[in-house]
């Protein structure tokens, strides 16, 4: 049987009372409950203690309360106990008992809903422990034992204050915070080397916030908060690639870590603890099918061990694996970690790893704001945190793709122009090399009169399949034009048909349909961008599989589009995108077909030629993304300059871009493929 050994108690972590000068590391004073410091509830039967680690469920005292722990031992990593309280958050613990395979069960009540029962088994592996929580109903001495329409919010404090080789004890706790890590942009980075804003509830100068001893962590995938001025600790700037949090032992020879796959959030609190709480999925699920689950891990200090243990055990977190081992960038050159991979990034550009995914918008106040699925960003300190607010339609479902354009229209009305996944489905019958009559994406529009805080006038623009939106302008005359993608189900391939729009995004109306024949679900004229230009004729830029850009012109404000023809510009299967400039000139950022100083493209990146992606066999290559500009309206461009490039696999992508020039000659560039976040002079660029 495995020996446990229990160290004095010291206080945890989240149990704070917060005060303008105060803070109180301890709950209310309560009458102490009788018994020892110790009680073992249940502890489960090891059948294999060499190589499993060993689960017991015991209470704890601590300010005279017992708390409930899981208490886990692993065999591999030389005296290395970890303790989490199951749960933080308004549960009440009821029983544990063993189960086969060294197994353990919990029940907790849920005290919001009594009728509700969370039941969490905790399964060891060699190296690893699994937790996974499910919501049961409680029929006994309960009427109505329907669950929640939501299930529990649940908080596990995973503790390191037994394991000598990992506790902060005896050194002060700064030191702790600099053996814990996370994996961001850098690649495994030690908390103490992020960015780590101070406690706001306590004076800039306190022992506690010289370093901060605290701080959340947020994923990559979302925008920096704003931190709270009530906050118990601050939102740093360094964003998570994948919700693994861990510590490495004094020695450096072990680490030890929590993961899962849906956090949004991680912690670093009080007490020799971590957090990193995972959602409870599928979020669409009933509430009797979801389940909430992490992963629990000790071993030898590997990290890229450790995250090809989590792929193992979360599938979802595979790609960020290559975070752990850091390439060697060609000389100049840095580096950026995503979660698709790592990226070199070119000397003339800057990395910024705050911004979420464009598109942007200037406000009126001077704010900035973006988009996400279900929400709106606003940034009052030029894109290093974001708040969030609801974005909604009365009686209309909606939910943004990460393709979509947003302007603000001359008369100070956002308008927002998008992807429904709401309403998602795609099939390809590749027999009939054709689309399923029932595959849907529409393309929507909403728009605010009110800075973003309301949204009006939503609308289906199209209403079958579009694979693309991702550019929309607003000419010198007010007209608002969109190049809107269309699927043609009986001919399999897809054209362009722009919408405009002369009140500003209220109604919208159809001009004429651009189509260059094709077949297969990535075939025809697709992913159009937009510039207008002195004459007051509007160029439209397309991608196709025909190896460059293919280019359509308008006299009358998108109405017609009466000149289509190829362009001089060779370019990937893949969309580009124009931008006029303060300066007057234009950009362009595209995929060139080639990589730099190369005559042809690898073949891993060749597609089409069987009537599936494409007629002709086309090269897709993505890996590098290119900028170039025109000071005579895209008859002549500057010699293009790469500025970032996937450095992991020429089938690597860095695609569809997001230009935002957030102050004139200063641009943001962000990607949809491959979480690109660039900024970069104009003038950089023109003399690289």
């Amino acid at each position: 049987m495995t020996r446990f050994r229990a160290r004095p108690i010291q206080t945890l972590c989240l149990l704070l009372i917060a005060s303008a000068s105060l803070w109180i590391i301890r709950p209310a004073p309560a009458e102490e409950e009788p018994g020892p410091d110790l009680v073992v509830v249940a502890e489960a039967t090891n059948p294999q203690p060499d190589s499993l680690p060993g689960i017991r469920v015991v209470k704890e005292k601590m300010w005279g309360k017992y708390f409930p722990l899981i208490s886990v031992r692993f065999p591999n990593v030389p005296d290395f106990q970890c303790d989490s309280w199951c749960y933080e958050a308004a549960v009440e613990f009821l029983d544990a008992r063993p189960l086969d395979g060294g197994a353990m069960e919990m029940r907790h009540r849920d005290k919001n809903h009594p009728q509700t029962l969370v039941v969490t088994t905790i399964t060891p592996y060699p190296e690893a422990v699994i937790v996974e929580a499910r919501m049961e109903s409680d029929a006994e001495g309960h009427l109505d034992a329907l669950l929640p329409e939501a299930p529990t919010g649940l908080n596990l404090c995973w503790q390191l204050r037994h394991a000598p080789g990992f506790a902060s004890m005896p050194d002060k706790y700064p030191e702790f915070v600099k053996r814990c890590f996370i994996f961001t942009d850098r690649g495994r980075t030690f908390l103490a080397d992020t960015e780590r804003i101070k406690i706001p509830v306590q004076a800039p100068d306190h022992e506690y916030n010289t370093p901060p001893w605290v701080q959340s962590y947020i994923a990559a995938s979302r925008p920096v908060p704003i931190t709270p001025p009530n906050a118990w600790a601050g939102y740093s700037p360094a964003r998570f690639l994948t919700p693994v949090i861990g510590a490495v032992s004094r020695d450096g020879k072990y680490l030890a870590a929590l993961a899962n796959d849906s956090s949004d959030s991680m912690s670093q609190a009080w007490h020799d603890c971590l957090h990193n709480n995972p959602r409870w999925l599928p979020v669409d699920a009933p509430v009797a099918e979801r389940r909430w689950r992490l992963g629990i891990y000790a071993m030898e200090n590997d990290p890229k061990a450790l995250l090809e243990r989590v792929a193992v055990d979360f599938p979802k977190e595979k790609r960020p694996t290559l975070a752990a081992s850091r390439p060697d960038p060609r000389e100049g050159w840095s580096l950026a970690a995503t979660r698709a991979g790592w990226i070199e990034i070119a000397p003339s550009v800057r990395w910024l790893k705050s911004l979420p995914l464009g598109p942007f918008a200037r406000l009126s106040d001077g704010g900035i704001l973006g988009v996400a699925e279900t929400e709106i960003l606003v940034s009052h300190d030029e894109g290093i945190t974001w708040e969030s607010r609801p974005l909604s339609a009365p009686d209309h479902p909606i939910k943004v793709s990460s393709e979509r354009a947003l302007i603000r229209a001359k008369n100070g009305t956002l308008i927002l122009m998008f992807l429904n996944m709401a309403s998602y489905q795609w099939e390809w019958d590749a027999e009939k090399s054709l689309p399923t009559p029932g595959t849907h994406l529409p393309v929507w529009s909403i728009r605010s009169l009110d800075e973003g805080k309301t949204w009006i006038d939503a609308q289906e623009v199209y209403g079958g399949y579009s694979g693309d939106i991702h550019h929309m302008i607003q000419t010198r005359k007010g007209t608002v034009i969109a190049p809107v993608q269309e699927t043609l189900f009986e001919e399999g391939r897809h054209a362009l048909r722009p919408r405009y729009s002369r009140d500003e995004g209220k109604t919208w109306e159809r001009a004429n349909l651009l189509d260059i024949g094709g077949r297969g679900h990535h075939d025809g004229l697709i992913e159009g961008t937009l510039a207008e230009l002195p004459d007051g004729r509007l160029w439209l830029l397309c991608r196709t599989n025909l190896g460059r850009f293919w280019s359509a012109f308008s006299d009358n404000e998108g109405e017609d589009w009466r000149v289509l023809q190829p362009s001089e510009i060779p370019a990937s299967s893949a969309p580009g995108t124009l931008t006029r400039l303060a300066s007057g000139r234009l950009m362009l950022v595209w995929n060139r077909p080639v990589p730099e100083g190369a005559t042809e493209a690898p073949e891993e990146v060749m597609e089409g030629g069987d009537r599936q992606w494409s007629d002709e066999r086309v090269s897709n290559y993505r890996a590098e993304l290119s900028v170039s500009f025109s000071e005579d309206e895209g008859d002549t461009w500057t010699q293009p300059v790469v500025v970032a490039r996937r450095v992991d696999a020429p089938g690597a992508s860095l695609a569809y871009t997001y230009v935002f020039e957030h102050q004139a000659g200063e641009i943001w560039l962000t990607t949809m493929q491959g979480d690109l976040r660039l900024g970069f002079r104009e003038e950089d660029l023109l003399n690289p």
